[in-house]
């Protein structure tokens, strides 16, 4: 069952935390900055001042870097930021009008 869940949907740093051999307050802070951090380098310039143990921090910013958004996914996030741009008037619009915006959405489908 595991083999089938998408690596970025796992929680990682909570499996590497929970051995780490840290205080809890301190894994609570690393955790916090794993899910706080956009991607593996900005996690690692927020780990590199802190003194962990072993391999912890490699094992962290490693386990970012497979978390990464999925690409399936990209492509979602990119059409909703782009929606965002769009002010809320032209949406108002479209609502009222959506044989136009289906036209409109089909053809910018086409040209991609």
């Amino acid at each position: 069952m595991a083999d089938s869940i998408h690596p970025s949907l796992v929680d990682h740093a909570k499996n590497i935390l929970k051995g780490a051999g840290i205080p809890d307050e301190h894994k609570a802070s690393l955790w916090d900055a794993y899910h706080d951090s956009a991607d593996a380098t900005l996690l690692a310039r927020k780990l590199e001042t802190i003194a962990l143990p072993g391999d912890l921090r490699e094992r962290l910013i490693e386990a970012k870097r497979i978390a990464t958004t999925p690409d399936e996914f990209r492509s979602v996030e990119a059409a909703l930021s782009k929606l965002k741009e769009i002010p809320a008037a032209t949406l108002d619009l479209c609502e009222k009008h959506p044989t136009v915006l289906n036209a409109l959405t089909s053809a910018a489908r086409r040209e991609t």
